[in-house]
């Protein structure tokens, strides 16, 4: 008996259904999420707003939200909760989807996609070049910035509440309001 196993493209994902799931591919392999849980979308609201905001009046590029899809490659596209790509870089923005490594990547953790966002999904954005990947995590009420060191992410160790990002110079988030209300 053989087994094939199919490998998704970019062309398989642009015809997915819009019913509210997120589809991603790593590594030519299909993965769906259900929506997230509100304390992720809290977090992620923040986080984009805040991001944006700091964004627009430096004038420094552009920040999106997902569902934004991310082409690494054909067999290798992602959707980031909220991205930036910086403004000398604006030629990665397509009509359809990001064309390469954003300069920064946020993930905000929930109970269905925790092991893609810290595993795989961490280690390809890494392998394409995205500078920056934060994490947060509203259960653990943390917020981890990771930067690219030849080809893997190192952990930026931050001091006292404020969390800074090396990417966008400037930025900076305090977890009390972060993990407000939550």
């Amino acid at each position: 008996m053989v087994v094939t196993t199919r490998i998704y493209t970019y062309n398989d994902l642009a015809d997915t259904p819009d019913d509210g799931q997120r589809y991603e591919i790593i590594g030519g392999e299909l993965f769906v999420s259900p929506s997230p849980i509100l304390d992720h979308q809290r977090v992620l609201s923040r986080l984009h707003v805040w991001l944006a905001n700091f964004v627009w009046e430096h004038e420094l590029g552009e920040v999106l939200v997902g569902p934004t899809d991310v082409f690494f490659a054909e067999t290798d596209v992602v959707v980031p909760d909220v991205l930036f790509v910086a403004r000398d870089r604006s030629d990665l923005l397509h009509r359809r989807y990001v064309a390469g490594a954003p300069d920064l990547v946020i993930e905000v953790l929930s109970p269905k996609t925790r092991r893609r966002d810290l595993g795989i999904k961490k280690a390809l954005c890494a392998a394409y070049g995205v500078a920056e990947y934060w994490i947060a995590d509203p259960s653990a009420r943390t917020l981890e910035v990771w930067t690219l060191v030849e080809g893997g992410y190192e952990l930026v160790e931050q001091t006292g509440d404020m969390v800074r990002s090396l990417v966008v110079p400037g930025f900076e988030v305090a977890l009390a309001d972060l993990f407000a209300l939550m």
